[in-house]
């Protein structure tokens, strides 16, 4: 689109030549368009941010219904919806920003081969690009608008470049949620431009007529900001001085009828626009003057930019005097609209028209009419480029003295934008750098802290703490205004602190009591509507209800997590939540021996579920080992396997069953029904290790040697190193070689036993328990036949080994009670009698006990386990703090450092603790700083706390003395 120059504002000798000139224009444009592009193509990657997360990649009004489909096009632009009246996605009426914002996720749906559209947000590339595409536009209609206001091709090149690589302008660019300015001022400069096409001397036709109204309310529908055009075209026209005829009256009234209509039913429909509160007299003024003001500030220094000026980044005004800068900024801003209107009286009016352009486009955003947003960068988009024609204006009297010095003035402000804004870019890399810059540069906005805090906690490592520092500088700032502006953001500080002090717990005991007391005061407060949050059903509330669960239980409060798992489930029965907080309570009720109760919590669960879905599958897998392994109802575990068996669909899952049902069947010694199922299994899925590894070690204990050799040989088939397969033929070979002709049976039966050990020790290794409780079983039998009571001791210890992996810790005891009555390796039996205790019966004293006793049993020459010494010490750590740190210093001398190597980090930290409090302050400096050493960065919070610990106690009490030692020196 070519436009006519002004014949009244420039000279004649400012108008561009036909011929040659004509060409010059066109490149110099399209120069302008591929120059806007360039500060910007290092974002293409930068992730959601801000209103990018719930406008674009969580929303889910965006997603296609099937292959060509766009989406609802129809409800986008229903003007009267309800359908967004509790949703924050239509703040304002914008609906052709989300239809480009539809066509971008389109587009993504079919150039980018690797979305998929069903689990991952959309990327950002095709949302960025099209944002670059406007603002390219937009910088040759800068150009263009330039050219024919100034009658300079040069002069409106170079205000087109200002324009397109002002730093101001990286908000409305990068910003994928600011579509709406880059799309709403295309439209904007569309319509002025195909206006000022029309000759000052002729009139506009109907097609102009009705293309500029079209245009027009495009943008409307954009976004409401360009509402200014008609009367920008008034103050444009005021400087052209063209010639008024009927069509060109027209062409002001249609723009000015589509305005009026647009402002009536954007005002008078509830829910178009997002209101910043009500109108405060005079204070509101004083505002916008400073707000004007901090706009131009902007423009002219962009040296301090942010994402967000909201609550008291910007403080609002109480008088023309408080602060000083209300009257300050009034007054400049009265200054130059009466320079504007001087430039105008003096016939020079393109001066005026840049600076009223500025002021004039500004005015929907400066809280006259209150918004939500109270100010924001990518506000200033179309104003700057009143700014942009001014400077224009400057470099063509520049130009007209000097050619070269006016594009050395012009080129060196571009490539000054242009460096600023490419490092301005950099801070929109993460959102932790785009927030680090917006408390850097608005310290008092405690909005920026808050966001900037969620960036450190997603950061891991040192965030997290920082992020708690950052979200208690937010409460300080909040804590002056009143507490309805900021009571949803308390909140989630609450949140996000119970959340964050939950996951520090994990190594830092004390974060774990901070974590339950900011959730269950959470939980106490009110939400914005005064509704109570206690009784909430929110999805968001309901999962923090479970993370105060999971703490309690962790803290060891049981009680007190049953209860909130419990409140979890009465609040909404059927949701995700309740189904989380059934299987924990399920562990909580095995814990505490209530096997009908977690009985009773699984059996709630399938009803609620699709049949056959994972979580279905996975309740009836859970109840079926706590009726094999906690009840010991073998029926009803039979019967629900059975049923889980008529319905399953696929073979692995036949399998999968099948195994489950031959386990029962071994759990009740019924080996030969045993068998058959896992035959039934294998006729199914022939090569199934995992049932040729259960069936091929009974069927040779059973002495089918022939079915078990060819068992074990498909084994090898399948993996010629499975350990299992080898050691098995092994064993048949021994027992062999084992009979009547071959003598000296005793020798052989050692090998024998040996040969058995090895399989029961590999299956230990796997994992297998019942297999090897069954070798270990077999192993007790030929030790009793050939009177090796050291292998018939041997055995009774790996039966109970098996025993209490099983959770059958009872007849783990009663086999370890066994292995003492054969009088042999009593040192042995006594360290697996003091582990049962530990680790399975919870009777730590009672372990103790026997750990001394496995002591005194091995003699003084006999080397102890640095283990046994290192339990010890911890179990004796709350009681006897010497006799502890004595066995610690033991199990140290035995090397158990060296044996744990990296996590031998636990061992330092227990002794540096117990010597600050047994007051040896030289061990506990030289522990505590070995442990502190060994931690990373993700440790951030351990190390906090023994920096603590050595700086407030440790070295105040070494330095102490050490002046004793030095006479007080």
């Amino acid at each position: 689109m070519r436009m006519s120059t002004s014949s009244h504002l420039p000279s004649s000798g400012d108008r561009p030549e036909p011929g040659a000139g004509d060409r010059r224009w066109i490149f110099l444009m399209l120069s302008v368009g591929l120059l806007a592009v360039l500060p910007y193509v290092g974002i293409l990657d930068s992730p959601y941010v801000f209103d990018d997360v719930k406008l674009v990649r969580d929303n889910q009004e965006l997603r296609s219904q099937g292959e060509g489909d766009i989406g609802d096009i129809a409800a986008t632009f229903d003007v009267t919806s309800r359908k967004w009246s509790k949703e924050e996605l239509r703040a304002n009426y914008r609906p052709l920003r989300f239809l480009s914002y539809r066509l971008d996720y389109y587009i993504s749906t079919v150039f980018i081969g690797d979305f998929n559209p069903a689990k991952d947000p959309p990327p950002v590339l095709f949302f960025h690009l099209q944002n670059i595409f406007w603002h390219a536009l937009n910088a040759m209609l800068v150009f263009l608008l330039g050219r024919c206001l100034l009658g300079s091709s040069a002069a409106g090149f170079l205000a087109a470049l200002i324009f397109a690589l002002h730093p101001a302008q990286t908000e409305a660019v990068t910003y994928i949620s600011s579509r709406r300015d880059v799309l709403s001022t295309f439209f904007f400069l569309a319509s002025l431009s195909l206006y000022l096409a029309v000759p000052r001397e002729k009139e506009p036709n109907l097609g102009v007529l009705l293309l500029g109204a079209s245009l027009f309310s495009l943008g409307l529908l954009a976004k409401e900001m360009v509402i200014t055009l008609p009367a920008v075209l008034a103050l444009v026209d005021l400087s052209r001085r063209p010639v008024f005829g009927p069509r060109r009256l027209a062409f002001h009234a249609i723009l000015w009828a589509v305005a009026l209509t647009f402002a009536i039913i954007t005002l008078t429909t509830p829910g178009l626009v997002a209101s910043g509160g009500e109108p405060r007299g005079f204070s509101m003024i004083y505002d916008a003057g400073r707000y004007t003001v901090r706009y131009l500030e902007l423009l002219l220094l962009p040296l301090s930019q942010s994402i967000d000026y909201s609550y008291a980044a910007i403080t609002e005004s109480r008088g023309l005097f408080d602060p000083l800068a209300s009257l300050l900024s009034l007054a400049l801003v009265l200054s130059l609209v009466l320079a504007a209107i001087r430039s105008y009286r003096k016939g020079a009016g393109l001066a005026g028209l840049a600076i009223l352009w500025f002021l004039g486009t500004l005015v929907p955003v400066l809280q006259l009419v209150p918004i939500a947003e109270r100010f924001a960068e990518h506000f200033v988009y179309l104003p700057s480029i009143g700014i942009a024609l001014l400077a224009g204006c400057l470099l063509r009297s520049v130009l007209r003295r000097s050619d070269k010095l006016g594009w050395a003035v012009g080129l060196s402000l571009a490539a000054s934008c242009l460096f600023l804004t490419v490092r301005r870019n950099s801070d929109w890399e993460s959102r932790e750098s785009l927030w680090a810059s917006a408390v850097k540069a608005q310290p008092q906005c405690a909005r920026a802290r808050f966001e900037y805090a969620n960036a450190l906690i997603e950061k891991g490592g040192r965030g997290p703490a920082d992020a708690m520092v950052e979200f208690d500088k937010a409460l300080e700032i909040w804590d002056g205004q009143p507490v309805e502006s900021y009571h949803g953001y308390k909140l989630r500080i609450h949140a996000q602190r119970g959340l964050v002090h939950s996951s520090l717990g994990k190594t830092k005991p004390g974060s774990l009591r901070k974590a339950i007391d900011e959730l269950r005061l959470l939980l106490s407060e009110k939400d914005i509507d005064g509704s109570e949050l206690s009784v909430s059903t929110n999805p968001i509330l309901l999962s923090l209800r479970l993370e105060l669960a999971s703490c309690l239980e962790r803290g060891g409060e049981e009680d007190e997590a049953l209860s909130e798992y419990r409140k979890v489930i009465e609040l909404d029965n059927d949701s995700t939540m309740a189904l989380r907080a059934r299987f924990q309570l399920h562990q909580i009720l095995l814990r505490r021996k209530d096997i009908d109760g977690a009985v009773s919590v699984l059996e709630e669960i399938p009803p609620l579920l699709k049949r056959n879905s994972g979580d279905w599958l996975k309740a009836q897998l859970l109840l079926f080992t706590v009726l094999l392994e906690h009840k010991k109802d073998f029926d009803s575990a039979a019967a629900l396997i059975e049923g889980l068996l008529r319905s399953a669909s696929g073979d692995e899952e036949k399998v999968g069953f099948l195994l489950r049902l031959a386990q029962v069947f071994d759990r009740q010694g019924n080996l030969d029904a045993c068998v058959e199922k896992l035959e039934e299994a294998l006729q199914i899925k022939p090569d199934s290790v995992a049932v040729l590894e259960s069936l091929a070690p009974i069927e040779s204990m059973r002495n089918r040697t022939e079915r078990a050799e060819d068992y074990f040989s498909r084994l090898l088939k399948i993996n010629p190193a499975n350990s299992i397969g080898l050691q098995g033929l092994k064993e048949l070979r021994l027992r062999k070689d084992a009979g009547p002709a071959k003598g000296a049976k005793q020798l052989e039966a050692q090998k024998l036993l040996e040969s058995m050990e090895e399989t029961a020790r590999g299956h230990e290794v796997r994992k297998q328990w019942p297999a090897a409780r069954q070798s270990w079983s077999h192993i007790i039998e030929k030790a009793a036949e050939a009177g090796a009571t050291d292998r018939l001791a041997q055995g009774y210890r790996g039966m109970a080994r098996c025993e209490a992996q099983l959770r059958r810790k009872e007849e783990a005891l009663k086999y370890l009670e066994k292995a003492l009555e054969t009088g042999s390796a009593r040192s042995a039996t006594f360290r697996a009698l003091a582990d049962l205790h530990l680790r399975y019966l919870g009777k730590p004293a009672r372990a103790a006990d026997y750990y001394r006793r496995h002591i005194a049993a091995l003699g003084s020459e006999s080397k102890v386990d640095p283990g046994v010494y290192l339990n010890l010490a911890r179990i004796l750590s709350s009681d006897s703090a010497e006799e502890s740190i004595d066995f610690f210093e033991k199990a140290v001398d035995l090397g158990i450092l060296e044996i744990l190597g990296p996590d031998s980090a636990g061992v330092k930290k227990d002794m540096g603790l117990l010597y600050v409090k047994l007051g040896r302050w030289q061990p506990a400096f030289e522990s505590l700083s070995g442990y502190h050493e060994s931690l990373g960065a993700e440790k951030a919070a351990d190390r906090l706390v023994i920096e603590e610990i050595l700086n407030e106690h440790v070295l105040p009490n070494l330095v102490g003395e050490q002046k004793k030692k030095d006479g007080g020196r």
